[in-house]
């Protein structure tokens, strides 16, 4: 009986052997293996890989899974992969399945664990990569990944491969990455960070990662100037920076003097990243001064997430002069915010998704310039927002 009952827990381990060494077969038939974690920028760093290797030529199959998961197939369309389905560390033996029957050159996967032991997982089981990626360490999934900057550090490090190479942004490289790098006999090759061209639409994309997409492309083989021609034409993530104009009744063609500006910052995540491109976008576009209204979405599973941003908010890092809370936890945060000291005049709640009505709420009672920052998460409102504002706003590339 003992025997019997032992037969189907050897029938699932025979099951499993033989799946592992399909998805081995994938990979292998797969040349370039590219895996890009880190903190910030992993979708568009895809994006703008996959844009890249294909202007050289190559067939090319791609993954995300930041604001909207999403395939980008080898024929240049892209789905929504997992249809509402709950993430699963299995959509790497799926998409490389994909790529594999699809005859693809390169596969470009954005790393989807956070747990460090899962990300170990990730890349040494399921990616086995020819390059990595690592696009930076930030403050960001704490208490998961790590309660201190070295521990998320250390964390990311799980995914450098062995016996590839690893792209990381500028210098100097974290001595928890080279050290990794060199026990797995990797080369490292930093990133040095350009100024880069204006892309599509009033999307913005950081020098860093261009500059990490550029060095991975020519890392394959595919020149600089054939790379860049590619990424002219990309397709940005849904959640990736966008900045747009609408001209209040009264402005004048060529200032912004009652314009409002409309920046979707929501894939940025964290306060830290979003601090800063609040402070490229006044740079930029000459609005040093410019008083600013922001709109904070929450999500339902990111509460420690919440909490950081209430932090953020609360040491004046932003100087927000007006905030709508928007999502699952609004009335948490802004309870939090009132508690401290926030009149009730400058933070308000909304609970609709009426992206026009939230909107409204946060330019109502203002006059002349303002901007408008959309920040938290892009899930919900902060997709309906990005929709809203394209239709209504001027993209804007350059100051």
């Amino acid at each position: 009986m003992e025997l019997l009952g032992a037969v189907p827990a050897l029938v699932a381990f025979g099951a499993a052997v033989v799946e592992a060494r399909r998805h081995r077969r994938h990979l292998e038939i797969i040349p370039h293996r590219i895996h890009v974690n880190g903190t910030r920028g992993k979708s568009s760093v895809v994006r703008l890989v996959v844009a890249g290797l294909r202007s050289g030529g190559l067939r090319v199959v791609g993954k995300t899974t930041g604001s909207a998961a999403r395939v980008l197939l080898a024929d240049g369309d892209e789905v929504d992969h997992r249809g509402g389905r709950r993430p699963s560390l299995r959509e790497y033996q799926h998409v490389a399945a994909l790529a594999s029957r699809a005859g693809a050159d390169a596969l470009v996967v954005e790393c989807m664990a956070v747990r460090p032991e899962l990300q170990r997982v990730a890349e040494h089981r399921l990616m086995r990569s020819t390059i990595g990626v690592l696009t930076g360490a930030g403050l960001d999934h704490l208490g998961v990944m790590g309660g201190s900057l070295g521990e998320i550090t250390e964390a990311l490090a799980n995914t450098i491969p062995a016996g590839g190479a690893l792209v990381v942004p500028g210098s100097p490289v974290p001595p928890a990455w080279a050290e990794q790098a060199a026990q797995r006999g990797t080369r490292v090759l930093p990133a040095l960070p350009e100024s880069g061209p204006a892309l599509p639409g009033g999307y913005l994309e950081w020098p860093e990662n261009l500059a990490i997409a550029l060095e991975v492309c020519q890392e394959v083989g595919v020149d600089r100037a054939t790379a860049l021609a590619g990424m002219l034409q990309v397709r940005p993530d849904p959640g990736a920076l966008r900045v747009w104009r609408v001209r209040r009744s009264g402005g004048t063609d060529g200032r912004c003097d009652l314009d409002l500006w409309l920046v979707g910052a929501f894939g940025a995540n964290d306060p830290d990243s979003t601090g800063r491109l609040v402070a490229r976008v006044r740079r930029q576009f000459g609005l040093t001064g410019v008083p600013m209204a922001s709109i904070l979405n929450t999500r339902a599973d990111r509460g420690e997430r919440t909490l950081q941003w209430c932090q953020a908010l609360l040491s004046d890092e932003f100087q927000v002069d007006r905030l709508v809370v928007t999502g699952p936890h609004a009335g948490a945060a802004a309870r939090i915010l009132w508690r401290r000291g926030w009149g009730r005049g400058r933070v308000h709640v909304h609970d609709g998704l009426s992206p026009a009505a939230i909107t409204q709420t946060a330019v109502e009672g203002t006059s002349g310039a303002l901007l408008v920052v959309g920040m938290g998460n892009v899930a919900g409102a902060g997709a309906a927002l990005l929709a809203h504002w394209s239709e209504k706003g001027e993209g804007m590339t350059d100051g």
